[in-house]
Parts: structure tokens; sequence; C-alpha cells
């Protein structure tokens, strides 16, 4: 299953993780395409890089420029979509608080 918690306050965050079962593996693809875009222009907005983790099966993306805020937002509609589609695989919730 793949797990995706988003906040969209002053600090806005989007932690993924997990992997599709085998034959569903176009559901990480078209996660990943999101959320590595999201990765690369947050990156491009923001003075350190030490806000993105990028790896197999886990992303995380944190930023607090507010420039950033509607592409946060396109990415989560995105995976909201997604997460609609295919609600067995896909697990989507905002978090209440960051931990």
């Amino acid at each position: 299953m793949i797990t995706v918690s988003y906040k969209l306050t002053d600090t806005m965050y989007l932690k993924v993780s997990g992997h599709a079962p085998k034959g569903m593996e176009f559901l990480c693809s078209a996660i990943s395409v999101l959320t590595d875009t999201l990765a690369h222009l947050v990156g491009k907005n923001d003075e350190s890089a030490d806000n993105i983790v990028l790896e197999d099966g886990y992303g995380e993306i944190y930023s607090k420029n507010p420039q950033n805020k509607p592409l946060f937002e396109f990415a989560l509609a995105g995976i909201s979509q997604i997460a609609n589609v295919y609600p067995r695989w896909v697990q989507f919730q905002e978090e209440q608080s960051l931990s």
C-alpha cells in the first residue's frame, strides 16, 4: 500500500511511503511523477534542499515558502484523484499535526 500524508499550513508538508502490489506498479509511477515534480519545483524556489528527501519507496517535502502552496495543491489534487480511484492501494490523509 502507498500512504500519502500532507499538511497545508504555514509549513507545507507531503510525505509518501510504500509500494503498490505487483500488477499495480503504475500507481507508484503516477504518484512518483507528481512527487518528484513537486520536489524539483520546490527545490528551485527554496534556498535549502534539506527540506526534500526522495528515496525508493519514500519521499518527504517540506516548505515554508508561500509561493510553493499552488505547487503542493496541484500535486495533492493529482494524488487525491489517484487515491479516489484506487482506495485499496493508496491511503491519502491530511495530518492533524506534524511529528
